[in-house]
């Protein structure tokens, strides 16, 4: 299960998992681009791949997630908690609801993805979670409060369940992109810019596969991914 697995890092997390041999959940707010999505990728292997409208925004309507998985599937043994809000501002321009905001989709709604699927991965004895984080997670940010408040709280809420249900065989992870994904969008954007300072999120998603591979005598809880040029 994917979440933001439009565009992005998450439709690149989403093809890697899919390469991988894994039934994907395709999970975020645009349903046509998801619809593409599972389109391309049952190509490969029909019924592989569902897409899931779901809004972080929209809190309550994450719960019972598991009634959407479809019935001939195994339990979700894989999530990636990729969605995310972000919208900097000086602390006089930061509302409770811009405020409240940020916790809803950047926390809350991981909170309860997690607390849905997470007991029944245990039950199986094996799961592998992983929160996508940002700078903001360890450091703080001038005009960032609500963003990084949201962040730390995720940081902490991965840290403490990875110590919470490590022996019971899940393997919890934080994430922290230390720096701009790579993007057509970015690019035009910042046209006299060096690409090679930008993170290509197919390494990212490299990355996480090594993360679920990783033999239980050796799981990484924390890991910092920055681009090798700033």
């Amino acid at each position: 299960m994917i979440t933001g697995a439009s565009r992005g890092l998450g439709e690149h997390i989403s093809r890697a998992l899919t390469n991988y041999g894994f039934n994907t959940l395709l999970c975020a707010r645009d349903m046509d681009r998801l619809n593409e999505l599972a389109d391309e990728f049952n190509e490969q292997e029909p019924g592989d791949s569902v897409a899931l409208p779901i809004d972080f925004h929209k809190p309550k309507t994450l719960r019972k997630i598991s009634d959407a998985i479809p019935k001939q599937w195994p339990p979700i043994s894989v999530l990636i908690n990729n969605a995310g809000h972000y919208k900097p501002a000086p602390l006089e321009d930061t509302d409770l609801k811009t405020f409240e905001k940020h916790m809803d989709v950047n926390c809350r709604g991981p909170f309860i993805l997690t607390r849905e699927l997470l007991p029944k991965m245990a039950e199986i004895g094996g799961g592998f979670i992983a929160n996508i984080l940002a700078p903001g997670a360890v450091e703080g940010q001038s005009e960032h409060c609500a963003f990084n408040a949201s962040k730390f709280a995720l940081r902490g809420l991965t840290l403490s369940l990875a110590e919470e249900f490590y022996d019971r065989g899940v393997h919890l992870v934080a994430v922290n992109i230390h720096g701009e994904i790579d993007s057509e969008e970015k690019r035009t954007q910042q046209p006299d810019r060096d690409p090679s300072t930008f993170i290509d999120p197919r390494h990212v998603a490299r990355e996480i596969i090594h993360l679920y591979e990783q033999p239980r005598g050796a799981w990484t809880r924390e890991l910092d991914l920055r681009p090798s040029r700033h």
